[in-house]
């Protein structure tokens, strides 16, 4: 390269140790935030409200992905079918959404019949047919197309699934694998997966940061390898929900119980537009951010 160029670098899903906090959100009328999901729109996303009320609520936002101004619009009782409502998923078509729930250790289906629209929002009568085996499962997230669904427990295990129709839970089998992420995730409370199978994220409610794994066979939990994590001690004490932006990862929202807030961390990397005067240089960016190889 030339003396007077300098590299971009790209941001997103390898850069959660350099994520940074670019928002915070209050949500004064939630009680316990279990889990949040956005829509595909970025325009309006759902919290799980937990701790005995177990309700769904969907707000929406100014600007796409942006919790600030976000604006209440309604909320669905799911408590007939959990009273301890954790986990959150939600279909790409934005016409269904899945709660996992702790207390009854199953995953129910809701549809609505106008996308991204909670008050046409019902329960469908269908659940995953039998009682997961982990004993007190609390976030999960469907992957590969809606065929495997991966499940964390507070017991700090992560668990796979098959499921061989696509966003049928009906079809969910036996689990496949089973995981002890005890060493760096301990009391898990959420999961994300990226959409290649190639990276899984966990929030770890005992160490209040979200942990990188890397998978060296796709979707294969087995093949699961630390790689780093982020700690949100410094803005909650209890992580309980987390959401990635799928598109470019470049996003995090994690939520906490201790303070209702939903914090937004930036995983993209910034330089200064420094130029590079000797070849071989090491330099960091006025951010402290970037190491820059000329």
């Amino acid at each position: 390269m030339n003396n007077n160029e300098y590299i971009t670098f790209a941001g997103g899903w390898k850069q959660l140790q350099h994520a940074k906090n670019i928002n915070s959100t209050l949500l004064t009328d939630v009680s316990l935030p279990a889990s949040i999901s956005w829509f595909s729109n970025g325009m309006s996303y759902l919290i799980v409200n937990s701790s005995g009320v177990d309700e769904v609520r969907q707000y929406t936002v100014p600007t796409a992905y942006n919790t600030t101004g976000s604006t209440f619009v309604t909320a669905f009782s799911i408590n007939d079918q959990e009273s301890n409502a954790r986990g959150l998923y939600i279909h790409p078509d934005d016409t269904k959404f899945y709660i996992l729930g702790t207390t009854s250790r199953r995953i129910f289906q809701y549809n609505m019949t106008s996308p991204r629209d909670l008050s046409t929002a019902s329960y469908s009568g269908i659940d995953n047919g039998f009682v997961i085996s982990l004993t007190n499962p609390q976030g999960f997230t469907i992957a590969k197309r809606g065929t495997k669904v991966y499940i964390v427990d507070a017991t700090d295990n992560i668990m796979a699934y098959n499921m061989p129709t696509p966003y049928d839970i009906t079809t969910l089998s036996a689990q496949i694998a089973t995981l002890s992420i005890i060493t760096n995730t301990e009391d898990p409370r959420d999961i994300i997966i990226k959409a290649d199978g190639t990276m899984i994220y966990i929030g770890s409610a005992f160490y209040n940061t979200v942990s990188r794994y890397i998978l060296k066979i796709s979707f294969n939990i087995n093949t699961m390898v630390f790689v780093d994590e982020l700690d949100i001690s410094a803005f909650t004490t209890a992580i309980q929900g987390m959401f990635i932006r799928p598109h470019n990862g470049e996003l995090l929202y994690v939520i906490g119980a201790d303070n209702d807030t939903i914090h937004t961390f930036e995983m993209l990397l910034k330089h200064n537009n420094t130029i590079i005067t000797n070849l071989g240089e090491e330099l960091v960016t006025n951010l402290q951010e970037v190491l820059v190889y000329a």
